[in-house]
């Protein structure tokens, strides 16, 4: 959600390529 990104883009981006990258393996 907007209010997670706006606290913790780094860390969302993280997570989000890692889970991105899983879904797609």
């Amino acid at each position: 959600d907007a209010a997670a990104t706006a606290l913790k883009p780094d860390q969302l981006g993280d997570l989000n390529h890692r889970y991105f990258t899983h879904f797609n393996e």
